[in-house]
């Protein structure tokens, strides 16, 4: 594994080792073969049972010397690689002092030496929960050195990356991590590196209960072997679930077989018929038929059991007294002659369960709607059928909604309020002329039409849907 550092030079490239490099490589097998020895000698010693205990003492304490002095030699490598190397120093003194303050501050650890006899191998099976940290506030003190998923920005992501180099070949691990796993952008880098292994991942929403109590985050908890001959990528979906439900959470996870396509995204999904849907919902993404000449359609960008997208500017009054557009509310346009079934398409359950399973579960931004595969192949009946329904929608949305003010540090601001729940019956309309469209069967429409169904319209879900 030292060679191989030395020989990276970033993104899967190698470099020739210089012949500097070439001795201290050298160097540091002489000196871990010398202490396989002494480790072989000390297993061997722990089988005899008449093995005196003065030199059972004496096997181990020249074990522990072995092993220190080869982590002296790796923390010294490892050191130089920051920057404490020998020739930047005026003499020895100097550049003890500055190794021994970086040892201190860095706490250099080698999984080589620290568990020798496990890592000729790898572990058999790593389980954990990793720190959910910002890089950026970690950079200045300590930095990680290639690393292909430097770029996710998040230091959870390093240790999925540092676990695998861990593992033995037909090892697996299992972590608790954020949701960004499946679906943003940032960690895309990470579904790359991911991609060659067999994994089961399943999702978990915050709402109404999260996997940490008292702790609001959308987790996501994957299992992965490191043997590639079985590549393969299995979801459990994207679960809410209410405590009483606890017990039974694990047990009742589902998981389903997805081909991503890329590493843009592993679509959340937990069964056969959400497969066969995903693939009959095939086109064009939206951002193919965006037209900035044509009319506005506004999507609230926070999300929670609806999507909420209007031909008009919901009302928003300022502090100052301003009436204007609030900022929740994201612009799009389309060209003119799709702009009504988009429309329908945006404020659909079908695309609620689209970004459900694409999306982080709380913004929909405009990434989460220009991703949406739209196909304009739709004939006539069908299209004057969601001219009508989109009518019917904006009316009863407005039915149904009511003005509230609250009030800031810097004044009281009042905002139209919606509760899309009340227009589902419309919304099922919608969905159903969009089954047709794309061919669904019974069993699929009837799974989009009640997909998520006893949270969105339950008698505990919170009525307004602009928070």
């Amino acid at each position: 594994s030292l060679k191989r550092h030395f020989s990276e030079a970033g993104h899967g490239q190698q470099r020739m080792l210089s012949v500097e490099e070439t001795a201290l490589i050298a160097r540091i097998d002489e000196t871990a073969e010398i202490a396989d020895r002494a480790y072989q000698r000390f297993r061997e010693m722990q089988t005899k049972h008449e093995m005196a205990a003065d030199q059972f003492l004496e096997a181990k304490k020249q074990l522990r010397r072995r092993l220190k002095a080869l982590a002296e030699e790796l923390d010294r490598y490892l050191a130089a690689d920051y920057g404490i190397d020998r020739p930047r120093f005026k003499n020895t003194k100097e550049w003890d002092t500055a190794f021994t303050d970086w040892r201190t501050s860095h706490q250099p650890f080698h999984w080589f030496v620290e568990f020798y006899g496990i890592m000729k191998g790898g572990f058999d099976v790593i389980i954990g929960n990793p720190p959910y940290v910002e890089y950026t506030k970690l950079r200045k003190s300590y930095q990680v050195r290639n690393y292909e998923t430097e770029e996710c920005g998040n230091i959870y992501t390093f240790l999925v990356e540092r676990a695998f180099a861990l593992l033995c070949q037909t090892g697996y691990f299992s972590f608790i991590i954020p949701l960004s796993l499946l679906c943003t952008s940032r960690t895309e880098s990470l579904r790359k590196f991911m991609n060659p292994y067999r994994k089961w991942i399943s999702g978990f929403d915050m709402r109404p209960s999260s996997l940490f109590e008292g702790v609001a985050q959308r987790l996501s908890i994957f299992v992965t072997t490191r043997n590639q001959a079985t590549k393969m990528t299995l979801t459990g979906g994207y679960r809410r679930w209410g405590s009483e439900e606890r017990p039974s959470l694990m047990k009742g996870t589902q998981f389903t077989e997805v081909s991503p396509s890329d590493s843009k995204v592993i679509a959340k999904i937990a069964s056969v018929t959400e497969g066969r849907i995903l693939e009959k919902v095939h086109g064009s993404e939206l951002s193919r038929y965006v037209d900035r000449t044509s009319q506005s359609i506004y999507v609230h960008r926070i999300c929670r059991y609806f999507i909420k997208a209007f031909d008009f500017i919901p009302l928003f009054i300022d502090t100052d007294g301003t009436k204007r557009r609030s900022e929740d509310y994201k612009e799009f346009r389309f060209r003119q002659k799709d702009s009504i079934p988009i429309l329908c398409l945006l404020n659909s359950t079908l695309f609620y369960w689209f970004w459900r399973t694409h999306g982080d579960g709380f913004h929909c931004g405009y990434g989460d709607v220009y991703l949406v595969p739209f196909r304009e192949d739709m004939n006539s009946s069908l299209r004057a059928d969601l001219v009508r329904l989109h009518r019917d929608l904006m009316k009863s949305l407005r039915e149904n909604s009511s003005n509230k003010t609250i009030s800031t540090k810097r004044g009281s601001i009042t905002y139209q309020e919606f509760y899309p729940k009340s227009s589902k019956l419309v919304i099922d309309q919608i969905d159903a002329v969009f089954a047709r469209h794309y061919g669904f069967t019974d069993e699929e429409l009837d799974f989009i039409i009640n997909y998520d169904i006893k949270y969105r319209v339950g008698q505990d879900t919170e009525e307004a849907e602009n928070d």
